[in-house]
């Protein structure tokens, strides 16, 4: 086995490896908060697990920044406000730390690619690069040895 095949073998067995152990990883979990204006006057705090944000503080701000309300969602993550307000910002926060914000006319969350899919296509993309960089490294030391090797026999017919 070549040394690119190894090198190659070697970086894909310890990326699925630590793919692996991140994604079964269950006692941390990071995630995003979002919010998901549902219709006007009525809108709802997730994370991006799917799960609600029921202990979040969502604040409606105008177009100068002038804060409108501040309010508690419900237990739902839901929330509801008088949809004759001219609101042109929203942020949620909860007691964790995480915060969103979002824009009224912005209607539906961006459906996110999967944390996995993210460290598999990042892992993937470092592969690539290594792996490239790894042929382009021994295709010069092979070029180099060619080069040495002509020189040597261009050298003992010019003795002769």
């Amino acid at each position: 086995m070549g040394t690119i095949k190894k090198t190659t073998y070697i970086i894909v067995v310890i990326s699925f490896f630590i793919s692996g152990f991140l994604y079964n990883m269950e006692t941390i979990k990071a995630h995003r908060l979002m919010i998901e204006i549902e219709k006007k006057g009525q809108l709802g705090v997730y994370f991006d697990d799917g799960t609600t944000a029921s202990d979040a503080t969502v604040s409606a701000f105008d177009e100068s920044g002038q804060l409108i309300f501040e309010e508690q969602v419900d237990k739902n993550g839901q929330l509801t406000y008088d949809p004759a307000l001219t609101i042109h910002r929203f942020i949620a926060e909860d007691n964790f730390g995480h915060r969103a914000s979002t824009m009224e006319k912005d209607t539906h969350i961006v459906k996110e690619i999967p944390a996995f899919i993210r460290i598999m296509i990042g892992i993937s993309c470092f592969t690539f690069i290594a792996t490239f960089f790894s042929f382009r490294h021994q295709y010069k030391e092979a070029k180099e040895k060619n080069n040495e090797k002509r020189g040597e026999t261009n050298n003992e017919k010019s003795f002769n």
